[in-house]
């Protein structure tokens, strides 16, 4: 019997560490699969047998990003894919040739019709946004958005790389040379992220170039893809069951009107998010409203379509660019770190939030052209001339006290050198919104919306590309579930699904960067919100961003998530990020990747987190049990006394035959003339609530564990925190257990004049064997949280 206890801990330590390594697994798996596309890029680019597609037509409302990505995907899963686009020339050879060639020249008489629809058309693209949103930060962790666009646009056009090459764009690592309000250290890729300098890869390109490319390709892909010139209208319900769309009103050129048939409709009118009001239409319309609530089609809990389905708020944002055109004599001059030809995204300047409120950008374009851009919140002076951009950038460092690096200067005075009229391009941000589709009351079975149609955030933050991309990914992953793959039609519920689907995975984008543009007191913020409701989330975001320059850890945790896939700042892929290395880098497959990926799960690796995780959940099962000690369980319990033939068990709540209460009174019979019932003693007893306090502390301490080992290093640092929180209270309570029943033991001793009458009972120890493993949770967490990167350093 002596070694039973022995043998059930042998049996009992590796079922807690294999429990442990499958929650941990687990819990990867389904963060990973709930807010990025991590998983679902391997599958995409496979197009389904002929008689095995989805029969009709999917009906895309707008050619623009989101509409091409959608377009590529569809054409994979639709016997037809209609393109409805109101500029009609990009289905010509116009909206697909290229502007310049790759060596820079521009290619005569292209690139002359502007999109009328799109502000920042000519702008450059291929931003990495580094955003932080504290709630979001604590249980994901972050985004990639152009890498992660970019290595699902090799997934879906293997000859995409040379493509941009083509057109004089650029393939670099995601480096941004990121420079905090006066701080002038730079804030570089932290290598956390990228172990050795294998770096995630992006692509820089102008939006002009991105979408023609992009349009060539997706065109070219399948003669099933055609485009139709016109505006979509509205949508028509079918009659009988409204909750399905049979086909989009269109009005042509010609402003005629005419009907397509629809199996699928997805709505990717980028900013006009012109689905919302076709679905107002039919859901207001009486004879449908009848037929949908007696149908049971409108969800309880739905947000009513006019009082806050859609969230917007504005930043009083403007921005002024000027595109300089080098010539070849000048080029090797410019003094450019690391030389004009290696030349990506060369800098970029952000205000710390709430403080000031100026910014620019420095990038170079295809066409040997060099980009400044200035913007700021709450409308700030900017340069209406090139020539006054260098005063601009002396007044930004007298007012802020900001340092900026010698060579803008001289690079300023070189291009001043050059003669001509500079590119010039200037306006204002549109309000940023969500149309929260997931919680609509009327969203039709066989209807979906992509990119800035449901979502559109500060264009500061360059998320919308890869927003779109992220929609496209998700509506494909959906149409691949096995149920999907055996039909040919598209089953009821299928919208609302898709959008359930899509909101966890963009919501980081919203949430990452409104905290940050609420920090300025000129941004008007939602409708029934408060600028400072905003306010410990933007703090938090602010301090990281101060301490980012020092600790690359902070860096670390701004630096974004699959967007949890994403662009220049963040909320909240976990420590993906760190396995998303191999991804987002040529020299590896995608299904080497996915490999090396899997050698970082926690079965076959253990995450720092892991130690202090199985101290922590050693801690909350012994408080666990000390909780439910006598009179609940009279096993388990603080002090044994023998009353002669009557064995009391004392306990948190009582003691043997009593009812559980907070705090209680000795029994009189114990022979001590009533001299344990003081008040003192008394109180102490309603203290012993301090257990399920700690043990309540430590639980915490162990999901945090599991979203350090699982997400992200910050639940690690989390976990740490909670187990010294458990540790205090543990520590008091257990102090107080041996002073409170050393007493009453004595006492009962003494008054029996035997040692045997009263013993400590099993609780005691068990309190302290939590005490310890909550002190060891505490360094192996605090040890996990500041040196985990350096392990991950070293194993690359």
């Amino acid at each position: 019997m002596r070694d039973l206890p022995t043998a059930i801990a042998k049996a009992i330590f590796p079922a807690v560490i294999l429990f442990l390594s499958v929650l941990v697994k687990w819990s990867r798996s389904y963060f990973m699969r709930r807010t990025t596309v991590l998983d679902d890029i391997t599958n995409i680019g496979k197009p389904r047998a002929d008689l095995e597609r989805l029969k009709g037509t999917a009906v895309i409302c707008g050619g623009s990003i989101a509409g091409l990505w959608t377009a590529r995907i569809c054409a994979d899963h639709f016997e037809d894919v209609v393109i409805v686009e109101p500029e009609g020339w990009l289905s010509t050879r116009d909206g697909c040739s290229d502007i310049f060639d790759e060596t820079g020249t521009r290619i005569g008489g292209s690139g002359l019709c502007p999109r009328t629809r799109v502000p920042q058309y000519r702008a450059q693209h291929g931003r990495l946004s580094v955003l932080l949103c504290v709630d979001d930060f604590l249980r994901r962790s972050f985004s990639v958005f152009q890498p992660i666009a970019f290595v699902a646009l090799r997934q879906l056009f293997p000859n995409f790389e040379d493509e941009i090459r083509r057109v004089d764009g650029r393939i670099a690592k995601a480096e941004y040379n990121l420079q905090v309000s006066d701080n002038p250290k730079l804030l570089h890729m932290p290598e956390v992220v990228s172990p050795n300098q294998n770096y995630a890869q992006c692509f820089f390109v102008t939006r002009e170039s991105y979408e023609r490319i992009l349009r060539r390709l997706v065109t070219g892909y399948s003669n099933r893809i055609r485009w139709v010139a016109g505006t979509a209208t509205g949508l028509i319900a079918d009659e009988r069951d409204p909750a399905t769309v049979t086909s989009v009103a269109v009005r042509t050129d010609s402003e005629a009107e005419t009907i397509i048939p629809a199996s699928l409709v997805i709505d990717c009118t980028g900013g006009s998010q012109a689905g919302l009001k076709w679905l107002k239409r039919v859901f207001f319309d009486p004879e449908y409203s009848a037929l949908l609530y007696r149908n049971k089609s409108v969800p309880r809990g739905a947000i009513p379509f006019d009082n806050g389905l859609k969230i917007e708020y504005n930043t009083v944002h403007r921005y002024r660019r000027f595109r300089v055109a080098v010539p070849p004599e000048l080029r090797l001059r410019l003094p450019i770190p690391g030389g004009y030809e290696n030349a990506a995204w060369l800098h970029t300047y952000l205000p710390r939030p709430g403080l000031n409120r100026k910014l620019f950008m420095i990038e170079r374009m295809e066409g040997h052209r060099i980009e400044w851009a200035f913007g700021g919140w709450g409308d700030p002076p900017l340069p209406e001339t090139f020539s006054e951009v260098k005063d601009w950038l002396g007044n930004l460092e007298k007012e802020k006290e900001t340092v900026i690096p010698a060579w803008i200067y001289e690079l300023v005075d070189t291009l001043l050198k050059i003669d001509g009229d500079h590119e010039t391009e200037s306006g204002r941000y549109p309000s940023c919104s969500w149309i929260r589709y997931e919680r609509a009351p009327y969203i039709p079975s066989n209807f979906v919306a992509v990119g800035d149609a449901v979502m559109r955030v500060n264009p500061t933050y360059g998320q919308g590309c890869s927003k779109a991309a992220i929609g496209a990914i998700t509506l494909d992953s959906l149409l691949r579930k096995p149920s999907m793959l055996r039909s040919t039609t598209i089953p009821r519920g299928f919208g609302r699904k898709f959008f359930k689907f899509h909101s966890p995975r963009i919501a980081s984008t919203w949430d990452g960067t409104k905290p940050i543009d609420y920090q300025w007191d000129t941004t008007i913020p939602v409708k029934g919100e408060k600028l400072s409701d905003e306010r410990i989330n933007g703090k938090a975001a602010a301090l990281l961003m101060q301490l980012a320059a020092t600790l690359s850890s902070a860096w670390f945790a701004m630096f974004i998530r699959s967007f949890r896939t994403s662009d220049v700042w963040s909320r909240p892929v976990h420590d993906s990020l760190s396995h998303l290395h191999p991804v987002l880098t040529p020299q590896s497959s995608f299904a080497d990747s996915k490999s090396q990926a899997q050698a970082h799960n926690p079965l076959t690796m253990a995450s720092p987190a892991v130690p202090g995780l199985f101290f922590c959940f050693a801690a909350a099962v012994l408080l666990i049990f000390v909780s439910v000690s006598a009179p609940t369980w009279d096993k388990i319990s603080f002090l044994n006394v023998d009353t002669g033939g009557t064995n009391l068990h004392f306990g948190i709540f009582g003691y043997t035959g009593t009812d559980t209460s907070i705090g209680y009174l000795f029994p009189s019979n114990l022979g001590t003339n009533n001299n344990l019932n003081t008040t003192t003693l008394h109180n102490l007893t309603k203290v012993l609530i301090l257990h399920p306090v700690a043990a309540g502390l430590s639980g915490l301490a162990v999901l945090f564990g599991i979203c350090g080992a699982a997400y992200h290093r910050s639940g690690t640092i989390l976990m740490a925190i909670a187990a010294l929180l458990a540790f205090l209270v543990t520590l008091v309570v257990w102090i107080i257990d041996m002073v409170l029943f050393g007493i009453v033991r004595n006492r009962i001793r003494d008054a029996a004049d035997s040692d045997d009458a009263a013993q400590y009972g099993n609780a005691n120890w068990m309190t302290l064997g939590a005490l310890v493993s909550l002190a060891l949770a505490f360094c192996a967490g605090t040890c996990g949280g500041i040196f985990g990167r350096y392990r991950r350093r070293d194993r690359a």
